[in-house]
């Protein structure tokens, strides 16, 4: 199976037939290639700037697996060292796939918790797990239809941008800008006098059913 896994520094790698931490194996990495990133961060965005590198190395007691330690120093301190048995060559895109590969990780952190606190996902309060369901799906929908269906079309590009505009952000409206789209409906939705109207359907149906409002 293909991986990358972040590497702790106090662990061993070999490396030419010796045994050193990888901590030590990253400073002697010469890091060549470089990379701008963009990161959401307390409502707003933040630049971050990388440099990063690899080398060789293979884990005590499996000498026959070929592995790769990239080191990325940029985001602290200390460098973000992880190792993979992906293919890596000398040249940027090959070593930019493990750091990104990684970072969507990431990502896919920053859209659970941006889901669990714009929509309150965590707030739901129901009596039965078929319930909870129905209604996270519900949530999931919104939260698609926010980050990857509205701003679409030219109309639909009009309703975000004033959507965004009724967020009342102070500080304007960051690239990860589904946190000020969901305030912006929330608030939108919040002034109307008339509740969703519930479409009819069969009795005793599994499908959901999604709510309008007019």
């Amino acid at each position: 199976m293909r991986f990358i896994v972040r590497r702790v520094g106090d662990r061993h790698l070999i490396v030419r037939g010796r045994r050193r931490s990888a901590r030590d194996l990253a400073r002697g990495v010469a890091l060549r290639y470089a990379e701008t990133v963009v990161r959401e961060a307390g409502g707003g965005e933040k630049k971050v700037h990388l440099q990063y590198g690899f080398r060789r190395v293979k884990l005590p007691g499996r000498d026959q697996v070929p592995l790769t330690l990239v080191v990325v120093q940029g985001f602290g301190a200390e460098p973000m060292l992880l190792w993979t048995n992906l293919a890596v060559r000398a040249a940027r895109r090959w070593v930019w796939r493990v750091v990104r590969g990684y970072l969507t990780r990431w990502l896919v952190e920053e859209t659970i918790r941006f889901i669990k606190q714009s929509y309150q996902l965590e707030d739901l309060r129901v009596l039965h797990y078929e319930r909870l369901r129905n209604l996270a799906a519900r949530v999931m929908a919104s939260a698609y239809f926010g980050a990857a269906w509205l701003g679409h079309s030219l109309k639909l590009a009009v309703l975000a941008s004033r959507v965004l505009k009724v967020a009342r952000r102070f500080f304007g409206v960051p690239e990860f800008h589904y946190h000020a789209l969901a305030d912006g409906i929330g608030f939108l939705l919040s002034r109307r006098r008339r509740g969703p109207v519930i479409p009819a359907r069969p009795a005793n149906t599994p499908q959901l059913s999604l709510f309008r409002f007019t």
